[in-house]
């Protein structure tokens, strides 16, 4: 993989904030839609976007459990994002392990990523591409009678419009090398050259992007184009935010 130097000026560092953008995901605080997760019984929240290349795309996420999902999703071009039905705002898949639309899909995500539920909503997104907020929960059947609470998320989710369409120019064009989803490579770099399991590598990310004040998107990238977490602007910024308040 060929990267460019990390020292030169193309760095979007430079004049990051020390403090985090609230969530970098502009007026929606991330904890309101983990909230939302928790009393549907589940804790795995994630944002995907589809890009102008047909790529699904990680967007931001409350671990690393819908990053893996969404990268089964790409690797297979199975699951509610690439099969999407045009009308529909809302789609449930209450037991994957019964569920015939995604079959391949379906069997990996229980197999590998260990979830059995998700429960999906179309964000309204100007640029006109397909952005879905999902909750993904490990026990079959955790979203019966609970199609009611995707209001609660709908609800929030027109609040994502205008940050979807920023990040889909964060995504065009993709850095060379990212051609497997800009979040999951950049996590694939993290467990590598840290040896960390995908939840902490995900951590990593995360911390790293709220310590910069800038979204998981632009993050990844950053990490894509130089084969590291930028470890000296992290500092920088943890300095400054104990220094300053």
């Amino acid at each position: 993989m060929t990267h460019a130097n990390p020292d030169t000026p193309s760095s979007p560092f430079a004049s990051s904030s020390a403090a985090p953008a609230r969530g970098a995901l502009g007026v929606v605080d991330p904890a309101d839609l983990i909230t939302v997760a928790g009393s549907l019984g589940a804790s795995h929240v994630g944002l995907t976007l589809v890009t102008d290349t047909g790529t699904v795309e990680s967007c931001w996420a409350s671990d690393d459990i819908p990053v893996r999902v969404d990268m089964l999703q790409r690797e297979l071009d199975q699951g509610p994002v690439p099969c999407w039905p045009a009308p529909a705002h809302v789609l449930v898949a209450a037991d994957l392990a019964e569920d015939a639309r995604w079959p391949d899909f379906a069997e990996r995500c229980i197999s590998v990523v260990g979830v059995h539920s998700l429960l999906c909503v179309r964000i309204p997104v100007a640029s006109g591409r397909l952005a879905v907020l999902s909750v993904c929960a490990p026990q079959p059947q955790a979203f019966d009678d609970q199609r009611e609470k995707a209001g609660q998320l709908a609800s929030l989710c027109t609040d994502f419009a205008e940050h979807c369409d920023a990040e889909l120019a964060v995504l065009s064009p993709p850095p060379d090398g990212a051609g497997g989803g800009l979040v999951a490579t950049a996590l694939g770099v993290v467990m590598a050259r840290y040896r960390v399991v995908p939840a902490e590598g995900f951590r990593m990310l995360s911390r790293s992007a709220g310590d910069l004040g800038i979204s998981l998107l632009a993050m990844a990238r950053e990490v894509v184009r130089t084969d590291r977490l930028p470890a000296r602007e992290i500092v920088a910024a943890r300095v400054a935010r104990r220094v300053f308040g």
